[in-house]
């Protein structure tokens, strides 16, 4: 940083400098974007001291997130249609089902667009385009994702979309995806390298060129006020929370859309060295993300986070107990089938017999989620929409 010297007498004049700079600074941010006002009635909550200097915060209620597939954003999306549900808020939602033109960057043609033009949640599948969702969200939108380790993640994606069989693979190893990593390139265009990363807008012409990727980094992290990380989904819903500033009850959760055991690849050394070189780019958007996570939780403060880690884990375990069926039950209550891809045992929740409303909205599967949605949303056009 440029150090600037002055003597007593100018003082005042280098303030005034240093005041137009900054306000120069602040009207190039603002000009970078549309002018789209936020008509949000913004809740003002009260909370310990210990939560910010002043002892208020305004709850933050225009959020993109960007849901990238096999990082456990169902979950998290289920928190965000929860919230945007119960306050009334209006939700970016697709004309196609739950996605937003996907694999196609995100345009306005593949929403439903209400009215009045305005909107405060985009969270279904949608491939980031900064230009078009910067247009449409207002300007003091949060921008949200989650992202994984790319060795899990990968293998999930390999499994959940059929890859092995779309690529004709015959293994004799009984590993679909250890015999795919003897020469990826053969079946190149029925995959996707560094996958996180075309999500979230990477040109996939791109996707092996490092300067590019260190450059798709630097923007991401511009862009997103929080990355959270699936290996520590608890302390990134709780900077979430503490970000948007709401409760923490509003980021309680059950873990939605999860294979079973049964339905994943064993990964060897190998096999996990060969996913790593396959996606370079996903693992330095990783190591990126995951220092950046740690960095916040330092600044949240380490005694803190365990102390929410701690009541978030009773919360959710509170609400499983009171929701989910249980081994121990007689009576079977209500389960919702997830999509399940040809020869992949999904983990579907079981509620309790007559289980509260609240229960019920927290296991919806998104197709069911974002249909009662366009009924509530746009009531005429979806009156005789079957739900199911």
């Amino acid at each position: 940083m440029r150090k600037v010297k002055f003597i007593a007498g100018t003082c005042g004049s280098v303030l005034l400098f240093i005041l137009y700079i900054l306000n120069q600074r602040y009207k190039s941010r603002v000009l970078s974007h549309v002018k789209h006002d936020d008509s949000v009635s913004a809740k003002t909550r009260m909370i310990s001291q210990d939560d910010t200097v002043n002892g208020t915060c305004t709850s933050k209620e225009n959020i993109t997130f960007i849901k990238i597939h096999k990082t456990g954003s169902t979950t998290v999306q289920n928190v965000l249609l929860r919230y945007g549900d119960s306050n009334n808020l209006t939700f970016v939602l697709p004309r196609d089902k739950i996605i937003l033109g996907y694999p196609q960057p995100f345009k306005r043609k593949f929403m439903l667009e209400m009215p009045d033009g305005k909107y405060n949640i985009l969270c279904n599948h949608a491939r980031f385009n900064n230009d078009e969702m910067t247009q449409l969200m207002p300007l003091n939108t949060v921008y949200i994702t989650l992202i994984r380790d790319p060795v899990t993640q990968y293998e999930s994606y390999f499994t959940y979309f059929g890859i092995g069989s779309a690529c004709k693979i015959r293994s004799t190893t009984g590993s679909s995806l250890k015999t795919f990593f003897n020469d990826p390139k053969k079946c190149y265009r029925k995959t996707k390298r560094n996958f996180m990363l075309f999500d979230l807008g990477m040109d996939e012409q791109l996707s092996g060129n490092m300067k590019e990727i260190d450059k798709m980094i630097s923007f991401i992290d511009k862009k997103f006020s929080l990355v959270m990380i699936m290996e520590y989904m608890e302390e990134s819903v709780i900077l979430m929370k503490d970000l948007l500033c709401w409760n923490l009850e509003d980021v309680t959760y059950f873990a939605l859309n999860s294979r079973k055991e049964q339905s994943k690849h064993h990964i060897d050394e190998e096999t996990r060295r060969r996913i790593l070189e396959w996606n370079s780019g996903d693992v330095k958007l990783y190591q990126h993300f995951n220092s950046t996570l740690w960095q916040k939780i330092e600044k949240y403060g380490r005694s803190r986070m365990a102390r929410d880690v701690k009541l978030l884990r009773e919360m959710n375990k509170e609400l499983t107990e009171r929701c989910l069926q249980s081994a121990d039950d007689k009576e079977r209550g209500t389960e919702y089938h997830v999509y399940k891809p040809p020869g992949v045992v999904m983990d579907n929740q079981v509620l309790k017999k007559n289980a509260e409303k609240d229960c019920e909205r927290r296991v919806l599967p998104e197709r069911i989620f974002t249909a009662l949605l366009k009924k509530k949303q746009f009531p005429q056009e979806f009156a005789n929409l079957v739900v199911s």
